[in-house]
């Protein structure tokens, strides 16, 4: 039925769920458009925000792992809400404790509604 027909390009794999890995399984895969790695998360979000390292550091302490996707969740809202508005919000969150993109964007959507003063 088979016979003479290719069926795989790699070694017989010995065990239960081994796989075998070919580069060419790779090639065409969608990657992160962004670097995911903390220390270049951190830089990027100080060079914007220069005096929120209180931030950094709790978002680093409790999220630790996701630390560098709240970061550059944070600087995407730059775009949608200005860079002085995320300011003023990121220094509410710093007061509160609470060092996460879900609080920054409570808090954002909350001064918004506030009237100004």
């Amino acid at each position: 039925m088979l016979a003479g027909q290719e069926l795989a390009r790699h070694d017989l794999l010995g065990g239960v769920g081994r796989t075998a890995q070919l580069p060419e399984h790779t090639e065409g895969l969608f990657r992160s458009s962004y670097p995911s790695h903390p220390p270049y998360q951190r830089e990027a979000f100080l060079k914007l925000f220069p005096h929120h390292e209180r931030f950094v550091e709790g978002c680093v302490k409790r999220l630790r792992g996701n630390a560098a996707y709240h970061l550059r969740k944070v600087r995407e809202l730059v775009s949608e809400w200005g860079r002085d508005n995320v300011d003023l919000v990121l220094e509410q969150v710093v007061l509160m404790g609470a060092c996460n993109i879900r609080a920054v964007r409570l808090a954002g959507r909350r001064t918004a509604t506030l009237p100004p003063v």
